[in-house]
């Protein structure tokens, strides 16, 4: 008995002739031979195909060869085949089947209800992708295995030429068999992984080369570097075998960073849906609301007639629509992940999306908590204090109480504010309470004796005396007594994204490039304050001027000490007098004591500590204020930085009188 399909594997469709040669080798004739032919897909969900002959007979050393007409358009799947002979008195029973296993290695498009996704869960060339490397740096297409940058499932293609100039890869389908003249629908999901932009040049071709790729199906901008999106191209082939192609490219710039397609579907442009649906709120509590938004595509000469949602688990509450509504809004309540399914239906047929632990809901009881910048200051410091508070959903709204009250004040907002800055005018010992309250209740924490304001004021030292007898004069003389500073920011309690809420940024030519918190460079533990003239997201120097503005310091100080990192940039320092409680304009700064300042021409990159006379500017209340203006031509420069910040008075300075 033999087996084996009647065309090569490139041929493969839908009516796929499958020959069975059968022969009696027995002693007699046989008068009624059945032939089951079972076709059984081993890596897809497709059903089990069972073929049947009519019953015939065999003479003795009689050879009769079938022909079955089997499925295999599913490309680049295998398929088992397995034949079987029934036959009454079977003289040799160990001989009557026969089997094989076998791949196509195009997809057959023809028939009317036709389609293929390709889904990315398994290497390129298993699933007939050709990859050309078109400038040769061997940084090309590849498939990569990662539920979080994959559109669904965890494979998804990859390319990530990385910024190199001249970049261009080509991926290139398997052969797909259409019919001439007839309108196809092509669908993909595609994101970027930066924020500059990306392309996709997608096209048609006779054959898995570039040069081949010449009817050009859409130039795709690549919208988003936070999730996928889909592109739907309608495209009527002219030949009966093409290629399609996908081209990533810099187009010359070198800013091509990486680009990811994922579920390419082919189908006829008269088809079933093409169900898909998102949200924002994918990791939710049990109180929080998530609007499922369908992004479903149908032809519109066949719209959607049906949906249908369902979860698993079940516990879903329909807050906005049912499991019937376009897109509805739920509540999960219980807490884990759910896997949610979209069915969608139209005239052609139904068509289901699954994604699999899609959400995760949970809930974390809130606990209030928090802690300071400093515990033990001086009279007339302000203290800030950092919302350490944990829960989820997270407390939205706070209230903040000191005891005693007397000679505090809230500065930035009042008692409500996540994080306050709270002003002590007198010495003493404070117990500070703060409530925090959210959807899934309240909680208080109070720290007894939580600061310690020190008197501003202190004894003098080693106060000495003398009497000239002949004149009558005395002299004193003392040594000034040590004076607690009256500021101090050290950045190490805030994080990339955190920043002093003291301090008053101003971006003044709106580019978003301004001051921040950097943790990877400091001139004393893990924090500084930094501002670079570089877009790391452009990839390219910019033009600076930003301020940021220390709060208001009262009269008397004597002395900045801070660190700087200034190599190649152009700065000031500046020292302002306050105008009452009315915050300075980037003019009125402008306007102010220039202490300090640099025009590019430090040459080192080196951090430098620096003390700074300030006695003769402070007779009134001053604000400090830092001013980057480096220049996108200032070859050098790469960002200013600033650590360690002190404000206060001369410590040992004897003085006589």
């Amino acid at each position: 008995m033999a087996l084996k399909p009647g065309v090569d594997p490139d041929g493969f469709t839908a009516s796929t002739p499958v020959t069975v040669e059968v022969a009696n080798m027995g002693h007699e004739a046989v008068g009624q031979v059945v032939v089951n032919l079972t076709v059984e897909a081993e890596d897809a969900d497709i059903a089990a195909q069972t073929l049947r002959s009519e019953a015939f007979g065999l003479a003795v050393g009689e050879k009769k060869t079938l022909t079955f007409m089997a499925d295999l358009s599913m490309g680049f799947v295998r398929f088992k085949l397995k034949a079987t002979v029934e036959a009454a008195a079977d003289e040799v029973v160990s001989n009557n089947f026969a089997a094989l296993t076998t791949m196509g290695t195009a997809v057959d498009m023809c028939p009317p209800a036709a389609e293929c996704l390709f889904d990315f869960e398994k290497p390129l060339d298993q699933s007939g992708w050709t990859v050309v490397d078109v400038n040769g740096d061997k940084s090309t297409w590849t498939t990569e295995s990662n539920t979080l940058m994959a559109y669904n499932g965890e494979g998804y293609a990859l390319n990530y030429p990385n910024f190199t100039r001249g970049a261009s890869d080509w991926l290139i389908s398997c052969p797909v068999r259409v019919n001439p003249g007839q309108t196809y629908r092509l669908s993909f999901w595609s994101r970027r992984f930066d924020k500059a932009a990306e392309q996709l040049l997608v096209a048609l071709g006779t054959e898995a080369k570039p040069a081949s790729m010449t009817k050009q199906l859409a130039k795709v901008n690549v919208e988003s570097d936070k999730k996928y999106g889909r592109t739907v191209v309608a495209f009527t082939p002219e030949s009966n075998l093409v290629y399609i192609g996908f081209n990533h490219a810099d187009g010359g710039r070198g800013k091509a960073f990486a680009v990811g397609l994922d579920d390419i579907r082919l189908e006829h442009a008269a088809s079933k849906p093409d169900p898909a649906f998102e949200t924002n709120d994918r990791k939710v509590s049990r109180y929080d609301n998530v609007r499922l938004v369908n992004t479903t595509y149908s032809d519109p000469s066949h719209p959607v007639t049906r949906w249908e949602w369902s979860f698993s688990p079940s516990t879903v509450t329909f807050v906005d629509g049912n499991a019937g509504s376009m897109s509805p809004t739920v509540r999960f309540t219980a807490d884990g992940k759910y896997s949610i399914t979209l069915v969608a239906t139209n005239d052609m047929g139904s068509r289901t999306f699954t994604r699999t632990d899609y959400c995760e809901a949970y809930t974390q009881p809130i606990k209030a908590d928090f802690e300071a910048a400093a515990r033990v200051i001086t009279a007339g410091e302000a203290v800030s204090l950092k919302n350490t508070t944990t829960g989820f959903p997270a407390a939205d709204t706070y209230a903040w109480t000191v005891t005693p009250a007397d000679g505090v004040a809230f500065e930035n907002g009042g008692a409500t504010v996540r994080d306050p800055l709270i002003r002590f005018s007198l010495p003493g010992k404070y117990t500070v309470a703060m409530t925090a309250t959210g959807r899934s209740g309240s909680n208080t924490v109070t720290k007894q004796d939580f600061i310690t304001v020190n008197d501003n004021h202190a004894m003098v030292r080693n106060l000495t005396g003398s009497l000239d007898a002949e004149t009558g004069m005395v002299t004193l003389s003392w040594v000034k007594p040590l004076l607690q500073p009256i500021y101090k920011e050290d950045f190490e309690e805030y994080g990339a994204a955190g920043f002093p809420a003291d301090i008053r940024v101003i971006d003044a030519n709106n580019d978003g490039n301004t001051f921040k918190i950097n943790t990877q460079q400091a001139y004393e533990g893990r924090a500084a304050l930094c501002c670079y003239n570089y877009d790391f997201n452009a990839r390219e120097a910019v033009d600076m001027d930003d301020w940021a503005v220390l709060p208001k310091m009262p009269a008397g100080a004597e002395e900045l000490k801070l660190a700087m990192k200034k190599g190649y940039e152009r700065f000031d320092v500046y020292v302002v007098e306050a105008d009452g409680d009315r915050q300075p304009t980037a003019g009125d700064l402008e306007k102010g004591h220039k202490i300090l300042s640099g025009d590019g021409d430090d040459t080192s990159w080196d951090w430098s500590s620096q003390t700074i006379d300030l006695a003769p500017y402070t007779s009134k209340d001053f604000y400090i204020a830092f001013h980057h203006r480096s220049t996108a031509k200032d070859a050098y420069a790469l960002g200013f930085m600033v650590d360690d910040v002190t404000i206060g008075y001369r410590d040992e300075l004897a003085v006589a009188s």
